[in-house]
């Protein structure tokens, strides 16, 4: 599976693409909500086809990020482009359970993962999200 990663803090990132590369997964990391949606959005459709191209197959997002845009609007920004069948969405977070329910409520479907989470735990996740 293809997945692009969001998150402001560089070890989890790091943590996070090694654990799913190793898992046998293909990963793009960002800590720049700039660059990651410039990267995943798409710009194009298929040909002959309304459906949008998107270069993964899943994204995982986290909240906060720090003197960018915050993961609530980038999830905003995906939405406008893509259903949950579409573009999964799994939010990583170590915000508050109210926080994150207001998300969920937000964004029906969208997977919330609050930090510190094991990885198991992640791939667990991406596993039932792939073999629905």
């Amino acid at each position: 599976m293809n997945i692009g990663v969001l998150d402001d803090n560089v070890a989890i990132l790091d943590f996070v693409r090694t654990a799913l590369e190793l898992s046998g997964h293909r990963v793009q990391t960002f800590s720049s909500s700039t660059s990651f949606l410039a990267a995943l959005l798409p710009t194009h459709t298929q040909k002959n086809s309304m459906t949008p191209v998107f270069p993964v197959d899943l994204v995982i997002v986290d909240l906060i990020i720090q003197g960018d845009i915050p993961g609530v609007e980038v999830i905003q920004r995906i939405r406008e482009v893509a259903t949950a069948q579409q573009l999964p969405i799994i939010v990583i977070s170590a915000t508050g359970m109210e926080q994150l329910a207001q998300v969920k409520q937000r964004f029906p479907g969208v997977i919330l993962l609050s930090k510190p989470f094991s990885i198991k735990t992640l791939l667990h996740v991406i596993e039932h999200l792939s073999n629905p």
